[in-house]
């Protein structure tokens, strides 16, 4: 199946067991450009905050947001989120878990001690790491796991935004 298992184990600690298996949904057709550009409008005039430290997902999601009409400030830690809030509103909170001195747990419930109640959306690479009832604790309404597409970017954040998904 051209997979791969491995585990890392620490006495008296646990055991985390990892796996990857190729999967290939194969091509899905392309929106149109109306059906695009219809699903982009109802983004206009949003500002969505992005916490992210590594370079490549940055790039990502600044492309992905390049296209539509979404305002977006970036920051690559959560050093300053708070002076952030506090300057400009956001719609949504986009926050890497995995960021250099606080994690985006840490920066999550200073968010919430705060007094913003903006949705946050985390991302990480560690769907382990990131557990349904730690991210609640924490005050993260939702997480999408890296690598993810624009379709399930935008379906994780509609549903924030506004209350659904398609």
């Amino acid at each position: 199946m051209h997979g791969n298992i491995w585990v890392s184990s620490q006495l008296g600690e646990g055991s985390t067991f990892f796996f990857t298996i190729p999967f290939n949904p194969g091509p899905r057709p392309p929106l149109s450009r109306k059906e695009r550009t219809d699903s982009y409008a109802k983004w206009k005039g949003f500002n969505i905050l992005i916490v992210e430290d590594d370079e490549a997902s940055y790039e990502l999601i600044r492309a992905i947001f390049e296209i539509t009409s979404i305002k977006f400030s970036h920051t690559k830690n959560g050093n300053n989120v708070l002076e952030l809030l506090q300057k400009e509103t956001f719609d949504l909170i986009l926050l890497d878990i995995q960021l250099p001195g606080k994690d985006g747990f840490a920066v999550a419930q200073e968010i919430r001690s705060g007094g913003f109640k903006i949705p946050i959306l985390a991302q990480t690479a560690n769907a382990i790491v990131a557990t349904p009832e730690k991210c609640r604790s924490a005050g993260i309404n939702d997480v999408i796991i890296k690598p993810f597409n624009e379709d399930s970017l935008f379906r994780k954040m509609e549903k924030q935004v506004f209350g659904r998904s398609k």
